[in-house]
């Protein structure tokens, strides 16, 4: 039988009242399910992408500088950035939930996200120190924890807001023993060179 003579003797050919029918039973959850799709397009957790189908209002990183205000290198402190910026997070919230056991009134929430911020910064800045050795803390003198929010600002511009921790004397802070040093991460090689003019 070919596909033409196949249609031919469909039901709903030789029958389309039954085949209209049919249609009219299904289509209030056809339209219902186009209108839930068009409503959920790729946002969380109807995308197909679920780990950038919900982007967060902003984003924000942590490092330190000195006291010229210049960065110092993570790696000095057997550290990577995100790293940096999840022990930060887990500081300030810890913090934050101190401060809230003080007082559980609602006007007090931005002062305790403030002050549990630069105690965070302070707390950070004066364990990762001893990580140093006693030369890197007499070059650098002083340090502290630089936290940089961004964020949409008006007309779709990125906003940078920057929080500077206090600066942290490191005189007469624990240091690492000399030759402790960790090595510098390696220079890219030119493989990796090509590979990011390429994604350029």
């Amino acid at each position: 039988m070919s596909a033409l003579q196949a249609t031919l003797q469909s039901p709903w050919i030789k029958r389309p009242v039954d085949g209209v029918l049919y249609l009219l039973k299904y289509w209030p959850w056809f339209v219902f399910s186009m209108i839930i799709g068009h409503l959920a397009k790729e946002n969380f957790p109807f995308s197909h992408w679920p780990m950038y189908g919900d982007f967060a209002q902003n984003v924000d990183y942590v490092y330190f500088e000195d006291q010229k205000g210049d960065p110092i290198p993570a790696f000095l402190f057997r550290e990577t950035s995100a790293r940096l910026k999840r022990q930060f997070n887990s500081e300030r919230k810890r913090e934050y939930a101190e401060l809230r056991k003080t007082d559980q009134t609602r006007a007090m929430r931005p002062v305790f996200e403030q002050q549990s911020v630069a105690n965070a910064a302070v707390l950070m800045t004066e364990r990762l120190a001893q990580r140093l050795t006693k030369s890197l803390q007499t070059d650098y003198g002083k340090m502290r924890l630089v936290r940089v929010v961004l964020s949409y600002g008006e007309n779709n511009e990125i906003r940078r807001d920057r929080f500077e921790g206090a600066l942290i004397d490191l005189s007469n802070m624990p240091h690492a023993p000399e030759g402790s040093l960790p090595p510098p991460p390696p220079p890219p090689s030119a493989d990796d060179e090509n590979q990011e003019e390429g994604n350029e």
